[in-house]
């Protein structure tokens, strides 16, 4: 019978787990993972690496793994994968019946048409990407903002801004504090619907 090995190399335990040699070292201090130092490398026990991959803590780090790849993304100054990935939810047709039903609601039209026609100006407005794109590159790159609610409503104001300005430019009446509401309701959504989307 094979003996069980009693200490793993970080390396080891990156194979092991089929992630990045750094992820391992993140979860060393997420996970509250106990190592040892010897000869100058990191060795996890086997107990350790029992924890690592326990019922407890599979669906963690596999949300922690998801959210480090992206931060990788980053890294790699692959933007691309922001810009697509926020083009795509802007485009959505769902998205765009959301928005038009947000707007519905918070009174700016009676007529549907009209409250469409204002959510595809909202979401083809390239203040409007730029805004989405710092909030979402934010909030990956810095996930303890993820669900600061001072940091959503900074966010809430900028597209305040943007929905009064365009809804100005389209003949809606102008309501500023009706404005900052929708925006608050959208900024909501459309970061549900972000990191609910594939490879968030």
């Amino acid at each position: 019978m094979e003996k069980k090995k009693e200490l793993y190399s970080l390396k080891e335990v990156a194979e092991i787990l089929n992630v990045s040699y750094m992820t391992v070292y993140r979860y060393l201090s997420r996970l509250n993972i106990k190592a040892i130092r010897i000869g100058g490398r990191w060795k996890i026990s086997s107990s350790q690496l029992e924890k690592i991959i326990g019922k407890e803590n599979v669906k963690e780090i596999l949300n922690y793994n998801e959210k480090t790849k992206n931060m990788e993304n980053f890294v790699k100054n692959d933007h691309d994968w922001l810009d697509k990935k926020l083009s795509k939810l802007l485009a959505s047709e769902d998205v765009k019946r959301v928005i038009s039903f947000i707007f519905y609601e918070k009174g700016f039209s009676g007529d549907d048409k009209k409250n469409w026609y204002l959510a595809e100006s909202f979401l083809n407005s390239k203040g409007v990407f730029e805004i989405l794109k710092d909030f979402f590159e934010t909030i990956i790159t810095k996930p303890s903002l993820a669900n600061n609610q001072i940091f959503d409503e900074f966010a809430s104001i900028k597209v305040a801004y943007e929905i009064f300005r365009i809804a100005k430019e389209k003949g809606f009446a102008q309501d500023s504090f009706r404005d900052f509401v929708t925006a608050k309701q959208i900024i909501t959504f459309l970061k549900g619907s972000f990191q609910s989307s594939p490879n968030f």
